[in-house]
């Protein structure tokens, strides 16, 4: 049974129909990829040895020859197509005119006096009907060897006239007869001459019939559920109820297309179109009731039997592997199929096509908005190699190459752009997409210009009303809104403008602006009277380089341009720079208006009239590789390069420049990725912190581009007095109340932004900020208690501890020490260590801890000391071992470097003459978020300040911190 068309569609993946094909000069065309689509084949009719159909991209109604796939268009157009035969009307002629479809033989049949045609037939013969009262008869009007006969079927007494035909074929019919009961179903048997009810008592207006060679078959207009049959040799049996299997795509089935052969009835859902349900399965289920069989993924709802028995539908797995194909069941046999022909794939039309850093992108376009926009994706080496097709997305517009391995698309809800492990970064401000360089996308919608980032997808780190923009790495490059016909970059990190570039200071608002290395392309529209006009900027030269205007994309030294009247693409060549006159050529040949220039590559990609995407090498050299952008999310390093590298390693270094791990970086188009596992290359575990990295990445012709930067390395074990997790020092405080608070530098700037504090400790503590003793990579805090016991107190990891806290007691007796405090470990034991320095005699002792997290003998390294202060300062040398601070009574500062072996070299000056007003000088790590430990200190009025630490056992010049710090002890 016939039903309203509907489209099929690929589930997966698609390919190019052939291979790409290379010509002598290296372009690539790659063949027209099939449409994700499928062709729409609806077929009409069945014969012995053909079959009527309709084929999307062929005019008219076709008969295709089975055996040799011929087909010719059938004219004039036949109507009641059935079994291979169609009728040739004649308007106000008696005369019915039978076609053979196979053999285009015409048989003419003119009805006796007194009938009426009932639009019945086969090859040889009409069904007519007597306009009489009384009993009602048919009649069998046949034409054979020049005789026509008549053939009276009596019809049962209880119908009293002809209605009209649902459905026949060349051996009866379905008719609907009157009664006084109404009009109901009566099955029509030529070759017994015998007319039976059907489906007793059915309203034929709530169903739909139909014939197969050996079933009758009825089942629900609408939400059709089951299928009665009863066998055409016995037509007044007990119809046989089978439960139809529910659609396979998750939509409800309203209508359905129902056939049956053998044993089996063939089902096909005919869901609601949309781009995730595009249609439903081709289903098997035996008569009687059983498990269902799913024949192919995707059909169109035409099934059609043919005189054999079998049925012919349009069905298939792809657009590439659809077929009007042959499903027949032999007795107890599950339904098999076989291809009676093959529907070629139409040509995708492609929308839009980007090419960046090795991957070419195209989004298809279909008419239809109900179903598919499909974006795909392949890979392209540098000698354009093509990798296969693989699909982005089934729905999708806009798609550009982000030049870092992965494409980004335009959906309703905004960017999208997938990523490794099958997840997806999202976007959520719509806007025309301009231009995209990494973990960027620049938009421009409503009069706006505005970027978004796919790394902070809340924000928008930049907007602007300017008439024309681009995107390169971490920079916009606009037109000055203030100051048309200049142009300034704008650095989305910094968040600073650069000055003004004077590209075309006559132009009253330039149209368009592009940037590629040290390449600015800007044109200036007719407007007010000014000349269309457009130039290069060479950034480097600091001078203009005059180019064609009109429809351009601009590469790294040399620009594309589609000419307007012939679509050949012109290539100018300008590498040289400022200085040096251009050269234009010819570049490729006659493109539509999809196009595009690998920014980040050497090649240029069109679309011909045939779809065939071509890929153009250029042969302009390329400017050194430079990287254009970094950043680190946790452990992970990226840096956006300007082409592909063949090559980049990653060093990570500690803040005094030793190298602790040594990695070679993933790469992907233009970026190299790197995930640190936080240890150095022997396996050593190393602390929060600062660190730094290093990447130098070369590319094939042999260049390099080397940068570096800071990472934060979080999640491990804490670093020198991190009571944050964070990676960074803090200062404790006390108060006469007995509040002790942990200040952290929240922002890594040198101030104290962040806090941590507790209640309730007794009055006369001593808090000495400590590491981690029992090996759970945490901070200990160690308090002095009031009668001298000292213990270990352990809140875990980034937190704070209070009275309550669990702790574990160290020891009395260490009121005799008028400063305890750790530097750090002093010999080299991995363990921090405590310096205690006595009251009494101003001798300085070093207390190690053990491994088992107790205090050892203490060892005597200084006698009689009298500074004024001592500072534990953590690693100022850079050689992993704790050191100290002495500052004098005349405001000098003195370096005590830690020997490694429990002791202290002797001192070396650091400040002369550095005051004598400060009332605490205080070791608190790194605060400034360079990794190296930083000193603060109070003076007489509550002023705090910062001394940044350098690294090499040096301090820069004081910073103004914080004021009104008054707290009763400081550590």
């Amino acid at each position: 049974m016939a039903a309203s068309a509907a489209f099929s569609l690929v589930p997966g993946l698609g390919f190019a129909a052939g291979p790409a094909q290379a010509d002598t000069s290296g372009e690539v065309v790659l063949p027209a990829d099939a449409a994700y689509v499928p062709p729409e084949d609806t077929v009409k009719a069945a014969g012995d040895t053909g079959y009527l159909h309709t084929q999307q991209g062929t005019s008219g109604t076709q008969w295709t020859d089975d055996a040799s796939g011929q087909s010719y268009t059938v004219t004039p157009a036949v109507e009641s197509p059935h079994d291979g035969l169609g009728i040739v009307p004649e308007p106000g002629s008696p005369v019915v005119h039978i076609e053979d479809l196979a053999t285009r033989a015409t048989t003419s049949i003119q009805p006796p006096a007194g009938q009426v045609w009932t639009h019945a037939y086969t090859g040889s013969s009409v069904l007519t009907h007597a306009q009489q009262s009384g009993p009602q008869v048919l009649h069998l009007v046949r034409s054979a060897n020049g005789q026509v006969t008549d053939t009276p079927i009596p019809c049962p007494p209880e119908v009293t006239g002809f209605a009209g035909v649902l459905t026949q074929d060349d051996a009866g019919a379905v008719l609907y007869l009157r009664t006084a009961s109404g009009e109901l179903p009566f099955l029509v048997d030529y070759a017994a001459a015998t007319v039976h009810e059907i489906f007793a008592g059915t309203d034929i207006t709530s169903v739909k019939i139909g014939l197969s060679a050996g079933h009758v078959y009825a089942y629900p207009n609408s939400w059709p559920t089951y299928v009665d049959t009863v066998p055409r040799d016995d037509p007044g049996a007990t119809p046989t109820r089978t439960p139809l299997p529910a659609a396979v795509a998750n939509n409800d089935a309203g209508v359905a297309d129902i056939a049956v052969t053998g044993g089996w009835i063939l089902v096909n859902h005919l869901i609601t179109t949309t781009y995730t349900a595009p249609g439903d399965a081709l289903q098997a289920v035996p008569i009687g009731g059983g498990a269902a069989q799913k024949l192919f993924p995707w059909a169109q709802p035409d099934l059609v039997t043919a005189p054999d028995g079998s049925v012919l539908v349009t069905a298939g797995t792809s657009s590439e592997d659809w077929a009007v194909r042959r499903i027949s069941a032999a007795s107890g046999q599950v339904p098999t199929s076989s291809v009676v022909q093959r529907v070629p794939p139409l040509p995708a039309q492609v929308r839009d096509l980007s090419l960046g850093a090795g991957t070419l992108a195209n989004d298809d376009w279909v008419s239809n908005s109900a179903l598919p926009d499909p974006v795909y994706e392949r890979d392209v080496s540098s000698s354009l190699q093509v990798g296969p097709r693989t699909i982005v997305t089934q729905h999708g517009t806009g798609v550009i190459a982000r030049g870092n391995g992965q494409v980004a698309y335009q959906t309703s809800d905004g960017i999208v752009s997938p990523v490794a492990g099958g997840s997806s970064q999202h976007l959520y401000a719509t806007g025309a997409v301009v231009a995209a360089s990494g973990r960027y996308i620049l938009q421009h919608d409503s009069g706006y210009f505005f970027v978004q980032d796919f790394e902070a997808p809340s924000t928008l780190p930049y907007q602007s009303t300017t008439e024309a923009a681009s995107l390169w790495g971490r920079k916009v490059w606009e037109e000055d809104p203030g100051h048309h016909g200049d142009v300034r970059s704008y650095d989305l990190v910094s968040k600073r403008y650069t000055a003004d570039l004077p590209v075309d200071p006559a132009c009253g608002n330039l149209s368009a602006v592009q940037a590629v290395g040290r390449w600015l392309y800007w044109s200036c529209a007719h407007v007010d009277g000014v000349t269309d006009r457009a130039g290069v900027w060479d950034l480097t030269a600091g001078k203009n380089i005059p180019v064609r205007y009109g429809q351009a994309q601009l590469g790294d030294g040399y620009l594309v341009l589609r000419d307007a009247a012939t679509g050949a693409l012109m290539l100018t060549d300008f590498h040289n720079g400022a200085g040096t006159a251009p050269v234009t050529t010819e570049f490729a040949g006659a493109a539509t208006g999809v196009w595009t220039v690998d920014r980040f590559g050497g090649s240029a990609a069109y679309v011909d009239s045939q779809q065939r995407v071509h890929l153009v090498p250029v042969s302009v050299p390329r400017s050194p590789i430079a990287a254009i952008d970094a950043r680190t999310n946790g452990r992970r390093l990226t840096v956006q390069l300007s082409r592909p590298a063949g090559s980049a390693t990653v060093t990570f270094s500690d803040p005094f420049g030793h190298v602790l791990r040594t990695q070679t970086a993933e790469l992907a188009g233009a970026s190299a990725d790197v995930t640190w596992n936080g240890r150095t290359d022997s396996g050593t575990a190393l602390p929060n912190g600062t660190y730094t990295w290093k990447v130098t990445a070369t590319a094939a012709d042999g260049t390099s581009a080397v940068t570096t930067g800071t990472l934060r390395l979080t999640g491990a074990a804490d670093a020198y007095r991190d009571y944050g997790a964070s990676g960074l020092g803090s200062l404790t405080t006390l108060t006469s109340t007995g509040w002790l608070t942990a200040h952290f530098s929240s922002h890594a700037d040198g101030t104290f932004t962040g806090t941590s504090g507790s209640s309730g400790w007794p009055s006369g503590i001593t808090a000495v900020p400590f590491g981690d003793i029992n090996g759970d990579g945490c901070n200990e805090l160690l308090v002095r208690m009031p009668g001298g016991q000292l213990r270990a107190y352990r809140a875990g990891c980034g937190h704070w501890p209070s009275p309550n806290t669990s702790y574990a007691s160290l020891g009395t007796g260490f009121s005799q020490y008028k400063w305890l405090s750790s530097p750090g470990d002093l010999n080299g034991d991995g363990t921090p260590d405590l310096v205690a320095w006595s009251a009494s005699t101003g001798d300085l002792y070093v207390i190690p801890v053990t491994r088992q997290g107790t205090l050892g003998a203490r060892q005597l390294v200084r006698s009689g000391l009298t500074y004024a202060k001592l500072i534990s300062i953590g690693d100022v040398t850079g050689d992993a071992i704790g050191d100290l601070l002495a500052y004098d009574r005349s405001g000098s500062l003195w370096l005590m470097a830690g020997d490694g072996h429990g002791n202290f070299q002797s001192r070396k000056p650091i400040f002369s003459n550095w005051g004598t007003g400060y009332n605490a000088v205080i070791g608190v790590g790194d605060i400034t978020g360079d990794g190296k430990p930083d000193l603060v200190e109070r003076d007489s009025s509550g002023t705090m300040w910062v001394n940044p630490g350098l690294g090499k056992g040096s301090f820069g010049g004081r910073i103004k911190a914080a004021t009104g710090w008054n707290y009763t002890g400081m550590s």
